[in-house]
């Protein structure tokens, strides 16, 4: 350790004091001798908005379209994801997080009435770096048209 905390070496007995790993420090307060917290009375933080359209003509019965993952030093919120058959009812529509390839989590399940309407998510799903989100239909014929909107917010990560 460092800096050692010594009867003959105290600091002095106004001052709170931290632990970073290596040193001891002074805690810093504000005028009303609250301590100051980095990003204290931040909602959120913001980098930047998340608006994602995929589209794509079926192949198969059961469709799943994802996203790009993630970059690296990023965590993405998703707010609002929805996916659709333009072409006929989804019998069976789930929204989630994949992770290495695999379903990680489905956030939402449900199936479409008709041809044209979305099987809609509205939440919160975050997203670390190298996550995708998926939007999964069932019920596909070829060439039917998949669409699948994404929309959400990238936060900063606090240094």
């Amino acid at each position: 350790m460092a800096n050692e905390i010594l009867p003959e070496l105290s600091p002095n007995p106004e001052s709170a004091l931290g632990y970073d790993g290596t040193d001891f420090r002074t805690l810093a307060v504000d005028t009303d001798g609250q301590l100051r917290v980095k990003g204290e009375d931040q909602l959120f933080s913001y980098k930047d908005q998340v608006l994602i359209r995929v589209t794509a003509a079926a192949t198969t019965s059961g469709m799943t379209l994802t996203t790009n993952p993630v970059p690296s030093g990023e965590v993405w919120v998703i707010t609002n994801a929805s996916i659709g058959n333009f072409t006929r009812a989804a019998p069976v529509a789930s929204i989630g997080i994949k992770a290495n390839g695999e379903t990680k989590y489905a956030a939402a399940g449900g199936s479409t009435a008709g041809a044209g309407l979305y099987f809609c998510f509205n939440g919160h799903l975050y997203l670390e770096a190298g996550n995708r989100v998926y939007g999964y239909v069932s019920g596909c014929e070829v060439d039917d048209s998949i669409t699948f909107n994404i929309n959400g917010y990238k936060m900063t990560k606090e240094t």
